[in-house]
């Protein structure tokens, strides 16, 4: 085939393999799946060029692997839109050049279908001086009314020197493992969340990194984790539902102010240390945990095992 865009037509029906024998470029239109649809693009370590939003799922099942990922010059649009379905990147590399002039999301999401992206062995460039790090609103941006998941395997991404959090909802799922390193200058707003043999930083001055006001449930399990931030690591602020947090293996919460911040919730707040896992503060040990709140339905409990 001539270009990537006719190959996938013809692989997407049957579940086929593209192998990239050149870079290439995508502008225009983009290589999608509907939900009858499968394919995989294999870029053989080429580089793809896109111009649009490169990588649309409406359904079915999309996988990338070995492809190095580059917006054009003056790209204004998305390159990953989630539409349902599920999309794996694996051994890519997305860079985003100082020209690209996105405003929202890297990735959306915008359907009530479910949703999963898995960025498996990824790595992110993003530079500082581009109109979406400096103005853009997120990494991932949510529409709609659906809960999608993202998943970082063993992938790194620096959002440390952006304006950009990593997603705009706690509806998003977020998925950490398997020696992931993710940086932020922003909160993360996801509130159900697994961190496992992985790093998360808050790295600007008077960030929490996990920031709750108002929230229903929150689900947080972190093992073999290290969790840190300049101001809270965890803010639980008017959590009406429940709270529920697990530390394991040799986790660490570790904020410069609080590990934990826990203020005027009507709900139960329940935080769970198992393992050697450490819950510490850089201002000191009386600064660790905090909790005040008077309101006859909230409660906290630490409870410490083994």
């Amino acid at each position: 085939y001539k270009n990537v865009l006719d190959a996938s037509y013809a692989a997407r029906t049957g579940g086929k393999t593209i192998t990239m024998i050149a870079d290439a470029t995508l502008s225009g239109n983009n290589l999608a799946t509907g939900s009858d649809h499968a394919f995989v693009l294999d870029g053989n370590n080429h580089t793809l060029t896109i111009g649009g939003v490169s990588f649309r799922s409406d359904g079915g099942t999309m996988t990338v692997k070995n492809l190095k990922v580059v917006t054009a010059d003056d790209s204004s649009e998305g390159v990953i839109t989630s539409n349902g379905g599920v999309m794996t990147f694996e051994n890519c590399s997305f860079t985003a050049t100082a020209k690209y002039n996105r405003a929202h999301g890297f990735v959306t999401s915008n359907t009530s279908a479910e949703a999963s992206l898995t960025f498996k062995n990824c790595n992110f460039s993003i530079d500082a001086n581009s109109k979406w790090a400096k103005e853009g609103t997120t990494f991932l941006h949510r529409y709609g009314s659906n809960n999608p998941v993202l998943n970082f395997e063993g992938t790194t991404l620096d959002l440390s020197n952006t304006v950009l959090p990593l997603s705009n909802s706690g509806n998003v799922i977020l998925s950490v493992k398997d020696g992931s390193s993710i940086k932020t200058a922003k909160s993360i707003p996801s509130a159900n969340v697994t961190i496992a043999d992985s790093a998360v930083e808050a790295t600007a001055k008077d960030v929490n990194l996990f920031d709750y006001n108002g929230y229903g449930t929150v689900n947080i399990v972190a093992v073999n984790a290290k969790l840190t931030a300049k101001k809270y690591v965890f803010k639980f602020s008017g959590c009406k539902t429940a709270v529920n947090v697990t530390l394991d293996g040799n986790t660490v919460v570790n904020g410069t102010n609080r590990a934990f911040s826990v203020t005027n919730n009507t709900c139960p707040v329940t935080i769970t240390a198992k393992g050697t896992s450490e819950i510490r503060s850089d201002a000191g040990e009386n600064n660790a945990i905090y909790v005040c709140g008077n309101n006859e339905n909230a409660s906290f409990t630490l409870t410490m095992m083994d």
